[in-house]
């Protein structure tokens, strides 16, 4: 690892000098010695190359806020001042940073531990875990593994943590194999010991940037301030610690074996199609290179497998010479070709219900993002709907993308596609709520604040009204009834110079008889209305339907 000169260190030093924290009027210091704890983890080692550690806290809403990169040789003097609110969940970057920002690798300049979170499922005390730490260290020295350094106590679980000789962010690969390796042997020594109620947390272990506790600090989930204990100060040699990892222990079947019952088989199932269809003249080259290769995979010598070849050949309609059969497959007789399933089945046209017919199938793709591809679906889905709810609500486009976050484009191309795909998203009850919830906002406000209402508004109103009866909406969850129609949700999209508000109830019309009486165009429309609705509602009683018809030029029938 290069080493920065006197002037490198002093002028970064210079640039990133740390403001200590200020005294709060009930100052609530760290419980615990943790400038011990950071001098020992960050300040004793390679005093001349150090970078910067993030202190982050996490808030009472679950946020992540980073509020200072403190130079890793004065950690230790900057923590012990810092103010402890019971709040909030105080932790640091497990990695040096060679400038401020957000922590994990990218911005990486070196390591200087590992640490294994071991996590307590069934309450167990502060006093279980000390037995346990006590236990892990016998075993491990028994086993032949160095002891950690510091054993924390965070109130939920146990942090193990070894400290390493000072290695570059280059090295991040070999970090997390060791640290690994010894999540997964602490893991295995739970079981062997019989620990129960304990479980090591692998992701923990493999995020060597990630971020954790500070000891000392409030614990908001357990409700109790964590601590630590110190066992020794003799720094791990990672190096020496990956050398030191066995090999994954190998596929315990023979490799040989599991090719011969593949190529046996395909030796079967070419059989079983030669049987069932004549190997046509086209055909008949492909078909013998397969069997040659099906024979080699099946444990047969090349002797042996050409002369199965040269059986099956002479069994064809049109055979081929021996000698054309012996060059034809030179090359695979030098060669041990393992051709595919569907290669087979495309070469020789293999139809499905052939393939049914002699046992040969090909296996779907795996797809090994499917569990992410599954979240990743579900956010959308959920975005998706705020989207859509908000359009259905009446907000506007921009009001729905600074709700959510997302950009203008974003909202229209959301509302396009599922215009009348609202089932994909929304129950029936769902629509239903919402529709209503509007209804009642806007029946409130839409005469007592005019005194009168334009021909558009009352067209749209109409239009809104001949797919959804107030009546038949209020008791809905007796009989949910059909969602509501493309109308409700395009109706904005079809007056874009003013809101479309639904028609007002009953009462508000009798509470402003008066201005109705004024305005004779608008009681036109609202008693044409009050008509299409009483009808809507008995007509099923007889079987009847209602329809409505509007033509371009705006003249109802």
């Amino acid at each position: 690892m290069s080493i920065w000169s006197k002037t490198e260190s002093a002028a970064f030093r210079e640039k990133h000098m740390p403001n200590m924290p200020a005294l709060q009027p009930h100052h609530n210091f760290p419980h615990a010695d943790i400038k011990t704890y950071f001098d020992l983890l960050f300040g004793s080692d390679c005093p001349e190359y150090k970078g910067l550690v993030p202190i982050v806290i996490r808030c009472g809403d679950g946020t992540f806020k980073l509020i200072k990169a403190v130079p890793a040789d004065q950690l230790g003097s900057w923590a012990e001042k810092m103010h402890i609110s019971t709040r909030c969940d105080y932790y640091f970057g497990r990695a040096q940073q060679y400038k401020p920002g957000p922590w994990g690798t990218e911005n990486a300049l070196s390591y200087n531990f590992i640490a294994v979170d071991i996590d307590a499922h069934d309450g167990h005390s502060p006093a279980d875990g000390r037995q346990i730490m006590y236990k892990l260290c016998y075993w491990l020295e028994d086993a032949g593994y160095p002891i950690p350094n510091i054993a924390e106590y965070t109130g939920r679980g146990i942090h193990l943590v070894w400290c390493i000789q000072q290695v570059s962010a280059k090295l991040d690969w070999m970090v997390r194999e060791v640290s690994r390796h010894y999540a997964q042997m602490i893991q295995s020594l739970l079981q062997n010991i019989g620990i129960l109620g304990y479980q090591v947390d692998m992701g923990y272990s493999s995020n060597v940037a990630g971020l954790t506790r500070i000891p000392g600090t409030y614990n908001t989930a357990a409700g109790t301030y964590g601590s630590y204990v110190m066992l020794h100060r003799q720094r791990m040699d990672l190096p020496r610690a990956y050398d030191s990892i066995p090999l994954p222990p190998r596929y315990k079947g023979s490799s040989s074996n599991r090719w011969t019952t593949i190529g046996l088989r395909r030796l079967d199932a070419l059989m079983r199609l030669h049987e069932l269809r004549p190997i046509d003249v086209g055909q008949r080259d492909l078909y013998l290179w397969h069997t040659f290769c099906a024979a080699q995979m099946a444990g047969l010598s090349n002797n042996e497998a050409m002369a199965y070849v040269q059986t099956v050949n002479r069994s064809l309609a049109h055979p081929l010479g021996e000698r054309e059969v012996e060059r034809s497959l030179s090359t695979s007789n030098r060669k041990r070709y393992h051709p595919s399933n569907q290669r087979l089945i495309d070469d020789l046209a293999i139809t499905p219900e052939m393939q049914a017919a002699i046992g040969l199938s090909v296996a779907a793709p795996r797809d090994t993002n499917r569990a992410r591809k599954a979240r990743n679906a579900e956010k959308k889905r959920q975005r998706n709907r705020a989207i859509m709810e908000g359009h259905l609500r009446g907000m506007s486009t921009a009001a729905i993308a600074r709700a959510v976050g997302h950009a203008y484009n974003t909202i229209c191309k959301v509302i396009t596609e599922y215009a009348h795909k609202l089932s994909e998203l929304f129950t029936a009850h769902e629509l239903w709520d919402i529709y209503l919830s509007r209804l009642v906002r806007s029946s409130t406000s839409h005469i007592r604040g005019k005194n009168t209402i334009s021909k558009d508004e009352a067209r749209n109103i109409i239009l809104l009204e001949q797919e959804v009866p107030v009546q038949t909406a209020l008791s809905y969850r007796q009989t949910p009834p059909s969602p509501p129609g493309a109308d409700f949700l395009s109706r904005r999209s079809k007056a874009r110079n003013g809101p479309c508000r639904p028609v007002p109830g009953l009462s508000a019309v009798k509470s402003h008889a008066a201005e109705l009486l004024e305005n004779l165009d608008t009681l036109d429309f609202l008693f044409e209305v009050l008509c299409k609705r009483n009808l809507w509602i008995y007509s099923p009683a007889f079987l009847g339907c209602l329809y409505h018809y509007q033509d371009y030029k705006q003249k109802r029938n």
